[in-house]
């Protein structure tokens, strides 16, 4: 499943984003967006490709696909030497968020934790 997840999601990278495996089942998508909505735009259409992936694998199971993102802006950086651990933790804190208010969905760090409808 790894490989078919890796393969399908590397086809709905763009040139100036970078696509990794962290470890485990868990992806990072690292990119510079202009907004928020940029940002979530880019977290789903990789999630939705993961999330199609999977279902090449395992047919008979519905899957789901949950993610985070998080973006710093200059201003918010604290520390130049933290702000890459900051952005991953923050983006973490996201994907948790996710899973606890339903799965199946990307939340953007700093969004009120209300539970929704998985899409």
């Amino acid at each position: 499943m790894l490989v078919q997840v890796a393969h399908d999601a590397s086809k709905a990278v763009r040139t100036e984003e970078l696509f990794a495996r962290v470890g485990g089942d868990e992806f990072a998508l690292v990119l510079e967006p202009n907004s928020q909505e940029e940002l979530r735009a880019a977290g789903e259409r990789i999630r939705l490709a993961i999330a199609n992936a999977m279902s090449k694998v395992v047919e008979a199971q519905e899957l789901g696909v949950s993610g985070g993102a998080a973006m710093l802006t200059p201003a918010e950086v604290q520390s130049v030497s933290t702000a890459e651990t900051d952005l991953v933790q923050l983006a973490d804190d996201a994907l948790y968020a996710a899973k606890r208010t339903g799965r199946n969905q990307l939340r953007l760090s700093g969004e009120p934790e209300q539970i929704v409808a998985a899409a």
